[in-house]
């Protein structure tokens, strides 16, 4: 009986370490959590509090994409003249790397353009640099890839690469109160 009982324990302790999450500690102390089940693997960290995953995984979501406006126009505080903001569903937000103190909320992509110009008509891209519209949204289900997390101010970013769309629904836009007034 007392064999049976330890064999059962060793199981049981065998299961929760294949279980267990991964922990990644940056060079300034920063803890990052990989659940196990994660669509994406450890690279690098390449930098102080950035964290690099290897893996191409489906992402099923929100997304929300404002015009900020062109950089070029006297528009000081714009970067990028656009907002494209991903939010994964609950499902595989618990399965992508996170820094301890917080869950992932949305993620960014590297190459907003591509994105955008995927899952917008082209009218729907004239209407948002026209003023006309302030914002558009849906759900989709989307490729990425180049998984990155980075610790800024007591905050984590996200970013991926944008792949490709599988299906994109439920898209809507804002109308702006006084087009062309968005402001950056």
């Amino acid at each position: 009986m007392y064999r049976v009982v330890l064999c059962v324990c060793a199981m049981f302790a065998a299961c929760s370490l294949a279980d267990a999450a991964q922990r990644i500690v940056t060079k300034e102390g920063a803890t990052y959590v990989v659940p196990s089940g994660s669509p994406v693997k450890f690279r690098s960290n390449d930098e102080w509090t950035t964290v690099v995953f290897d893996g191409q995984f489906a992402a099923r979501g929100a997304y929300a994409i404002l015009y900020l406006g062109d950089p070029a126009q006297n528009c000081e505080i714009c970067s990028a003249p656009w907002s494209a903001v991903f939010t994964p569903d609950r499902k595989l937000a618990s399965r992508l790397p996170h820094w301890s103190r917080e869950p992932i909320r949305e993620i960014e992509f590297e190459n907003a353009d591509a994105f955008i110009h995927a899952v917008l008509t082209e009218d729907m891209i004239t209407q948002l640099k026209s003023g006309a519209v302030s914002s558009v949204s849906g759900r989709a289900t989307i490729r990425v890839d180049g998984f990155r997390g980075q610790i800024d101010c007591d905050h984590a970013g996200y970013t991926v690469r944008f792949v490709g769309v599988e299906s994109n629904t439920d898209v809507r836009t804002a109308r702006t109160n006084s087009p062309g007034d968005q402001g950056c």
